[in-house]
């Protein structure tokens, strides 16, 4: 429609793309696509994980980046931006590590590291809102390259 801009993974994916996300919702509601809430808000498996202890945040303190990154996402929507996400120093000292350690915790998982960190979306909401990661070597989402605001 009019004024419709470029910002989603719905334009930069094929059906058949599965997206994982930290925030459930608006990924999956305008991607249309397979979503896999990281923190287990709509996951039975996650949501009837334990609480990671001392970390006080419903709805965000429980993970199991294993079982995500198991399941191949095309393309991971973090909950914090990727310019601090890639980042070393940026990351380890960032607040929300204080307000939502459970979000950060996936984001440390050694497949993340190798097959998503690298693959930055570089468009203004992935480094400055919430970072879009495209896992390296997926046929159903553009390379990060591609990845661009269209006016």
């Amino acid at each position: 429609g009019g004024g419709r801009r470029d910002v989603g993974s719905v334009l930069h994916t094929r059906p058949g793309a599965v997206i994982a996300h930290s925030w459930a919702g608006a990924a999956k509601y305008f991607s249309n696509r397979t979503a896999l809430d990281m923190h287990g808000k709509v996951d039975p498996h996650i949501a009837r994980l334990t609480a990671i202890p001392g970390d006080m945040m419903p709805a965000h303190n429980k993970y199991d980046a294993a079982y995500i990154f198991d399941q191949k996402p095309d393309i991971v929507v973090a909950g914090i931006n990727a310019g601090t996400v890639q980042d070393p120093k940026a990351f380890q000292s960032t607040p929300v590590r204080d307000t939502y350690p459970g979000i950060l915790r996936s984001l440390e998982d050694p497949v993340f590291a190798r097959d998503y960190l690298p693959n930055a979306a570089p468009i203004p909401i992935s480094m400055d809102y919430h970072g879009i990661f495209i896992r390296a070597g997926s046929t159903l989402a553009d390379s990060p390259e591609a990845w661009v605001v269209k006016p």
